[in-house]
């Protein structure tokens, strides 16, 4: 089935000014601007129609998914700023306007959380990802908004930082989204993502989940000397207060990784 993410009168009008003012030529994005919205700082920053960034952009399915996968924690994780300014922040590339064909280019990129985004590609298609076993598709529609290019996502990428946490969250609750098949897991780059892998795999194994442990050893990568040893409770404690101290330093400077290398 083809989504179209485009209202059908948008192709026949204006470019929109600003990222914040395109919701009623592009509806499916609605809902994202107006939880941005609550966000002073970001709300300001996307509406700045000097500013030249990417944004990938869940769609409405997207963010509802989101707030049903939450649960009872919706509102915890919607009155907490920290959280909601690093999760909307790593959807946001600073200093560039990324088309598909741009992305296409990258292994990886910092964004306005200050955190790495992940990229693999499959032909034509580029995933963006935080955890190796969450590949998201980015939408190739290269929608402009004053100096910046929007791509739709269906499902809102989790920063590095924030995983543990809501992953505990939606594993108490029973949410937690399935993991895509391994032969679609993306590369490990760091021993953060190995560590990840090796806990994804458990969770696969122990839900009965049809793995054989020849799989398992196969798939799960090296850690590199990364402590495994922390319990789930102190790496969600450890993230939590990485997600303060990181939005506390100054906004870093943009850089990328390219598939070549620079």
């Amino acid at each position: 089935m083809t989504t179209t993410w485009l209202d059908p009168a948008a192709a026949a009008t204006a470019v929109p000014v600003t990222v914040m003012s395109m919701a009623d030529q592009y509806p499916d994005l609605a809902r994202v601007l107006i939880v941005i919205g609550l966000d002073k700082e970001l709300t300001a920053y996307l509406n700045d129609n000097k500013t030249v960034y990417t944004f990938l952009a869940p769609t409405n399915e997207a963010i509802q998914n989101n707030v049903q996968a939450l649960g009872k924690y919706v509102g915890i994780a919607t009155q907490n700023q920290t959280l909601q300014a690093t999760v909307f922040n790593y959807h946001v590339v600073p200093g560039q306007a990324l088309t598909t064909a741009d992305l296409q280019r990258l292994d990886n990129i910092t964004t306005c959380a200050n955190e790495t985004l992940w990229f693999e590609h499959k032909g034509n298609q580029t995933y963006a990802y935080s955890t190796p076993y969450y590949p998201v598709a980015v939408g190739q529609a290269n929608i402009q908004a004053g100096k910046c290019i929007v791509h739709p996502i269906s499902t809102a990428i989790i920063p590095p930082t924030v995983v543990p946490l809501i992953t505990a969250w939606c594993e108490e609750q029973g949410t937690l989204p399935p993991y895509a098949p391994l032969s679609e897991w993306a590369p490990v780059h760091t021993p953060e993502q190995a560590e990840l892998v090796q806990e994804a795999l458990v969770r696969i194994k122990n839900n009965g989940t049809n793995i054989t442990t020849a799989a398992a050893a196969e798939a799960t990568p090296t850690t590199n000397g990364c402590d495994c040893n922390a319990t789930g409770y102190q790496k969600v404690c450890m993230m939590t207060v990485l997600v303060v101290v990181w939005l506390a330093l100054p906004p870093a400077a943009t850089t990328m990784q390219t598939r070549s290398g620079t």
